[in-house]
């Protein structure tokens, strides 16, 4: 190897190490903005990060979810999809792409995901009540209802189950449930 390789080896890995460094700087900044709910600040942070490292997972899904707040569902689900690429098994990373899926109107997709996560983990309650809440959106109320029902016979004190249940028959017309 040449001394001119080398050289350039050196510069490229030294000029590496000062950006990782200084993106790895960031991570803290970004998530104790997020913590004290200074989300513009969080959002600078993170764009800092993935400028450096685009396969951060957690910036990644820090920014998917800024972005769905904002309503940018496309971009969100691209961002969680890129921090899922870590661990497509993770479950709480799918549940948030179900999640998003879900509030962008694509029923189908994130009642797959959820039932996807609930394979790996039954008792997994984010996924089972996202299930629950996305089949009563997109009016498959007797679907919702026995997923409320599932949701209700582990604890029955879920007021999100109970709730759930109650907007069901009142989007469904019935009063009975």
């Amino acid at each position: 190897m040449s001394r001119r390789r080398i050289a350039r080896w050196a510069a490229a890995s030294i000029g590496f190490a000062v950006l990782a460094t200084a993106a790895w700087g960031q991570m803290p900044e970004g998530n104790a903005a997020w913590n004290a709910g200074r989300y513009a600040e969080a959002r600078a942070a993170y764009d800092r990060v993935l400028a450096a490292d685009s396969l951060n997972v957690r910036a990644n899904l820090r920014v998917g979810i800024l972005l769905s707040w904002a309503g940018q569902l496309d971009s969100a689900i691209t961002f969680v999809r890129r921090a899922r690429r870590g661990d497509l098994t993770d479950n709480d990373l799918q549940v948030i792409e179900a999640r998003i899926h879900a509030w962008h109107g694509e029923y189908d997709l994130a009642v797959a995901q959820y039932d996807s996560v609930l394979r790996r983990d039954p008792a997994q309650r984010d996924a089972a009540l996202g299930r629950a809440v996305t089949l009563s959106w997109a009016d498959r109320f007797a679907e919702a209802d026995a997923a409320y029902r599932t949701l209700l016979a582990r604890n029955p004190a879920d007021t999100a189950a109970l709730t759930g249940r109650a907007q069901v028959a009142a989007w469904s017309g019935d009063n009975a449930a």
